[in-house]
């Protein structure tokens, strides 16, 4: 099974029909599995995804927020499959959680705090970490003159004058330490 938390976007949409075309998916580094079920969650109606996608048979649909528990351990639910990966790419952007900060630390970060809380959930009940692919932004590491000049990667400071990219950087240490406790496999 395939979640996708934020289908309604650019990348989602895109993301939704490339995953549709696939017939397996790798659930580790070194083990594949058929994909049974594609979820596209967002909290708008998909009106980005092609209808041709939402009639696959795999592919179901939910419109709801992330910031919901039961809402995402409804959408993460293992159902009968073996493996849950989830793909992350909903959030505030830029601009808009400079306006609304607590709109965006409640999306950006919370929110995210509470998806990759239900991902551990699901995976202590599967008995292993499940696959949780976390989408961030270039705004985490921009703006220091080194990073600047410099090729970024994982271990580059980070240092961001906007919301956004402190929220989105707070979620790349806070997913290193889930992975690292083996909680999930982000």
């Amino acid at each position: 099974k395939v979640v996708v938390i934020g289908a309604n976007g650019l990348v989602g949409a895109r993301l939704a029909e490339y995953l549709v075309g696939l017939k397996e998916i790798h659930v580790n580094s070194t083990t594949t599995k058929p994909i049974g079920k594609i979820l596209l969650l967002d909290v708008n109606d998909l009106t980005q995804v092609k209808k041709s996608i939402l009639e696959d048979d795999r592919v179901d649909v939910v419109k709801g927020e992330l910031t919901n528990k039961e809402t995402m351990l409804r959408v993460l639910d293992p159902e009968s499959f073996e493996n849950v990966s989830t793909i992350h790419l909903a959030a505030l952007l830029s601009g808009y959680s400079e306006d609304n900060f607590d709109l965006g630390m409640k999306i950006n970060l919370f929110g995210t705090i509470n998806v990759m809380e239900c991902v551990r959930e699901i995976s202590t009940k599967m008995g292993s970490p499940q696959v949780y692919v976390y989408v961030s932004t270039d705004y985490v590491s921009c703006f220091n003159e080194f990073n600047k000049t410099h090729p970024v990667n994982e271990e580059s400071f980070r240092l961001s004058p906007v919301s956004y990219g402190v929220q989105k950087a707070c979620n790349e240490l806070l997913l290193c330490d889930y992975s690292r406790k083996g909680f999930i496999d982000g």
